[in-house]
């Protein structure tokens, strides 16, 4: 569920450009966007691609009014029968910005909201998941500040409650900064907060539309590691809100203030560097990009990840912007520093790193990503303890959006949890040890709990093995055969699957034969082991037995030559004359003998001469070949 915020100026201004759904999946999707609001044509349906992205372009018509109060169906419902991620993206002639959509299993019905100090309004924004969700704000505002709904004017500490049906949309317009108002209600809804209009640092143009999806408060986060925003020599501004009483601020390990619930503690960071944040009680730490007038360059907003989101794998999509170019992108990216050169781009080739060593252990990069596309971004391995951030940043003239690119939920610890059985990266906690997504599928205990591929973090690769396999004597004319032609004995086939698949590289099938038995008369067995290893690491092993016929080498003995009184050929036939002798083993194998006649002379008055030419045909060996020489001489 997602909604678009208003834009500064009057109508028709406010109503131009564009906002865009931006979703990618590591599986083949069929989805579907319902947008209520367009009354023409409600409903999207689409087909997309396993790695791909799905475009769907709405017109500003599709963003709230600005002003105070409820918008009947004014949400955006998008479905998928796959996971999915979305991105959702405003674009005008001078002002941009986007958020990551959070997806409705993770929404809740407790939120406290940042936003910044204003230029117009401030904005708090929720859409109802369900009919019949009662919705309450406590403001939070400064001694001035206002916010009118219909004819009252609420101060700092005032109630404003309604319900919503589905789909209907709620804003709050302040006057002034709304950090810290409290949002609560009887069902999940999705909520956004922001500006319309923002200037970072205050009273320095330009001013941008800021916005971020915000996640309830259940999962906020404690250690956060900022990263700069590229190429802004003017630094950044972060914002730490705490959800608790008496919540400990430390930055960079030095203890800084202690925060009350809805309280927020400003962080001036200059250029190109990075800060260590942590909190006592979980909290939300929101970085502000500073805007510069005189290179007329935009503020942004964007959620610093705190790491329990970070995950392994992104999926980044580089948009155009709405003169067709593209937006000039940077990914930031945070990564514990003995893992950093585990870390892979596809979708940009020859892209180099320049990493930035930080405190706590940690380094850091600034990604460019200069062509508009698709492109993913992964650690080789993909466990939970190789995880990182990502968040993306895109620039263009008097335009700057920023937001995470994507988040790993955890769910929280369930006591009365059933081990069910194992789906790769299903977020589900299998084995009810208190994580999830643990595990490759390798056959190696990964989480060290003695259990083995039973929580995956990814899915495994299809395989199949070729069945088993039983020679025919003339396949195996040796005891040492191997019968190394797969051609003959079948190949296995397989395939990565999800993510895996989407991140590329090979995936590599292999084969290793031992015996299983030893020649035994007649036979002998194989054992052939068949193993894929996909692009995720996960690696697993089939078996195909082979059972190879090792005949012996017959014996063969051709007749002696011979004599006969010349007679009718039917007493010249072996039967008579002699017949090779093939002697068997106790593992015979199949000989083909055969045999041609020429005769000289007619026997009449001298001595005639039959000449039995015997052949010996033997697959194993080389044809034989021997003449019989049978006198025939006269009667009398």
């Amino acid at each position: 569920m997602v909604s678009f915020m208003p834009q500064p100026g009057r109508s028709p201004i406010n109503m131009g450009g564009t906002n865009n759904l931006y979703i990618s999946s590591f599986e083949d999707v069929q989805g579907r966007v319902h947008v209520p609001a367009l009354l023409q044509q409600s409903d999207t349906l689409f087909n997309l691609k396993a790695g791909g992205i799905q475009k769907i372009t709405l017109p500003g018509s599709t963003r709230t009014i600005g002003s105070t109060g409820i918008e009947k169906k004014k949400g955006i419902r998008i479905t998928a029968n796959k996971p999915m991620s979305v991105q959702g993206l405003s674009i005008l002639s001078k002002t941009s910005e986007g958020f990551l959509g959070l997806p409705v299993d993770t929404l809740g019905m407790y939120y406290i909201v940042p936003t910044f100090f204003v230029a117009i309004n401030a904005i708090v924004q929720v859409v109802a998941t369900e009919d019949n969700t009662f919705v309450s704000f406590e403001l939070r505002l400064p001694r001035n500040g206002r916010v009118r709904y219909g004819e009252v004017r609420y101060v700092n500490g005032g109630l404003i409650n309604d319900t919503l049906n589905e789909l209907d949309v709620f804003q709050v317009l302040g006057d002034s900064d709304l950090s810290g108002t409290i949002v609560r209600s009887s069902k999940p809804i999705a909520v956004f907060s922001g500006n319309d209009c923002a200037m970072v640092p205050k009273n320095r143009q330009p001013c941008n539309h800021l916005v971020e999806q915000i996640p309830p408060v259940s999962n906020w986060g404690l250690e956060f590691i900022t990263n700069p925003t590229p190429n802004r020599q003017g630094g950044d501004e972060f914002h730490v809100i705490a959800s608790e009483q008496t919540t400990l601020v430390y930055v960079d390990m030095q203890y800084k203030t202690m925060l009350n619930e809805g309280d927020k503690y400003i962080i001036e960071a200059p250029w190109n560097i990075s800060l260590v944040i942590s909190t006592s009680q979980p909290s939300l730490v929101v970085q502000y990009s500073k805007g510069s007038d005189t290179l007329k360059l935009s503020p942004s907003m964007s959620l610093v990840p705190p790491q329990k989101w970070y995950s392994n794998d992104y999926t980044v999509y580089v948009p155009k912007d709405d003169t067709g170019n593209a937006f000039d992108s940077y990914l930031n990216v945070v990564i514990d520093t003995r893992f950093r050169s585990g870390l892979r781009v596809k979708g940009a080739d020859d892209l180099g790193i320049d990493w930035k060593i930080i405190s706590g252990g940690f380094s850091r990069a600034s990604l460019h990503l200069a062509s508009d596309g698709v492109y993913h971004v992964y650690y080789k391995n993909p466990l939970a303890n190789y995880t990182f951030s990502a968040v993306l940043y895109g620039m263009a003239s008097q335009k700057l959006f920023s937001f995470p690119v994507g988040m790993k939920w955890l769910q929280p610890l369930d006591w009365d949890c059933l081990p069910t059985n194992t789906t790769g990266g299903d977020k589900i906690d299998n084995d009810c040890d208190g994580a999830t997504d643990e595990e490759l599928a390798n056959g190696v205990d990964d989480d060290s709990d003695s259990r083995i591929d039973e929580d995956l973090a990814t899915p495994k690769p299809n395989f199949k093995v070729p069945r088993d396999f039983v020679t025919t004597p003339l396949l195996s004319c040796s005891g040492a055969s191997t019968v190394a032609n797969t051609g003959i004995t079948g190949v296995a086939t397989g395939s990565a699957q999800g993510v895996c698949k989407i991140r590329g590289g090979q995936t590599v099938i292999s084969h290793k034969d031992s015996i299983v038995s030893p020649r035994q008369q007649c036979e002998h067995v194989f054992k052939r082991v068949w193993t894929i290893e996909d692009p995720c690491e996960n690696v697993l092993s089939l078996s195909q037995f082979i059972k190879i016929s090792t005949p012996q080498d017959p014996v063969i003995a051709f007749p002696d030559d011979t004599a006969f009184t010349c007679r009718r050929k039917k007493y010249l036939v072996p039967e008579f004359t002699g017949n090779v002798q093939v002697t068997a083993s106790k593992c015979p194998r199949n000989v083909t003998v055969t045999h041609r006649d020429s005769y000289r002379g007619d026997c009449s008055d001298e001595v005639g001469r039959l000449d039995r030419e015997w052949t010996v045909e033997d697959k194993c060996t080389q044809s034989r070949k021997q003449i019989q020489v049978i006198q025939l001489l006269p009667k009398g």
